[in-house]
C-alpha cells in the first residue's frame, strides 16, 4: 500500500503489513503453549504470561528451566533480563522517529513492541515519509496484531499440547528464524552493510560459544552498530580532509593569483 491511500488509516496499515509476519507469532505462540502444558503450567499460567509478560524468547528459555519444585527465580529474572536488553536498542533507534508524537501513546505502543512490528516500522519509514504520528500508529498496528497472533498461538499450542509432546519435532521452532532472515533482506541498504552485519553475526556466534547465556545477542548487536558507526566517522573525517584539502588549494590557487596580479599591477606603475 502506498502512504496516500493509508494516510488517514496507518493504524489498519501496520496491522495489515504485520498480517502474514504475525503468522509467525502464532506458530511461536503455539510452541510456547504446547512445551508448557508439557511442564505442568496450567492453562491460566500460559495465558497470563504470555499477555502480560509477552518476551516469546524469555518466556522458552524460561521453560527450559522451569522447575516447580524448585524454581530458579534469580536466575529466570537475570536470564530474562539480558534476553530483553535487546529493546533498549529498538528503542534508541525509535526515537527520533516518534519526536513529536505524545509520550502516553508511545509508551502504550511499546509495551507491546516485538521485533517484527520494529523492523517493518522502520522498513516502512525508509520506503515513505512518514511523520511521528503515522509512524507510531503503524507501529502499534504490526505490534497489535503480532500480540494478538501470540496470544490466541499460545491457546492453540496449549490445547494441542495434549498430543504434541515435542513442538521441535514439527520444526516449529524454526518459524522465528525464517521470518528474521525475511525481514533482513527487507533492511538490506547495500555493500555497506556487509561488514557491520558480518561483524555482528561473528561476534554472536564467537560469544554464544565462549558466554554462558545469551549475552551474544546484546553482544551481537552492539558490535555490529559499533562498526556501523564507526564506519559513518570514518567517511565523515574522510570527507572533511577531502573537503580541507580541495579547501587549502583553491586557497592557495586564489592567493597565488592576487599575488601575480599585484606584483604586475606594481611593475607596471
Amino acid at each position: 500500500m502506498d502512504l496516500e491511500k493509508n494516510k488517514d488509516r496507518p493504524f489498519l496499515h501496520g496491522f495489515k503489513a504485520c498480517t502474514l509476519i504475525a503468522l509467525a507469532g502464532f506458530i511461536f505462540g503455539a510452541a510456547f503453549g504446547s512445551l508448557a502444558h508439557v511442564k505442568g503450567l496450567t492453562f491460566i499460567h500460559s495465558a497470563v504470561m504470555s499477555a502480560f509478560i509477552y518476551a516469546g524468547a524469555a518466556q522458552m528459555v524460561a521453560l527450559t528451566m522451569w522447575n516447580a519444585n524448585d524454581l530458579p527465580t534469580f536466575a529466570l529474572v537475570i536470564t530474562s533480563f539480558v534476553i530483553c536488553l535487546r529493546f533498549s536498542l529498538m528503542g534508541i533507534t525509535l526515537r527520533p522517529h516518534l519526536q513529536g508524537a505524545p509520550k502516553w501513546k508511545v509508551y502504550l505502543s511499546l509495551l507491546i513492541l516485538v521485533d517484527e512490528s520494529w523492523a517493518l516500522a522502520l522498513i516502512q519509514r525508509r520506503k515513505e515519509v512518514l511523520d511521528a504520528n503515522y509512524m507510531l500508529a503503524f507501529l502499534f498496528g504490526a505490534s497489535l496484531a503480532f500480540y494478538l497472533a501470540f496470544q490466541i498461538g499460545t491457546w492453540a499450542g496449549f490445547t494441542l499440547g495434549y498430543w504434541i509432546h515435542n513442538p521441535k519435532v514439527l520444526g516449529i521452532d524454526f518459524a522465528f528464524t525464517a521470518i528474521f532472515l525475511s525481514l533482513l533482506i527487507g533492511m538490506w541498504r547495500g555493500r555497506g552493510d556487509i561488514v557491520p552485519w558480518f561483524v555482528a553475526g561473528g561476534m554472536a556466534l564467537l560469544s554464544s560459544v565462549l558466554i554462558p547465556g545469551d549475552w551474544y545477542i546484546i553482544i551481537g548487536a552492539l558490535t555490529g552498530s559499533l562498526v556501523g558507526a564507526w564506519r559513518a566517522i570514518l567517511y565523515a573525517m574522510l570527507a572533511g580532509i577531502i573537503i580541507a584539502a580541495l579547501g587549502h588549494a583553491i586557497f592557495y590557487k586564489l592567493w597565488h593569483l592576487c599575488h601575480n596580479i599585484c606584483l604586475t599591477l606594481m611593475r607596471a606603475y
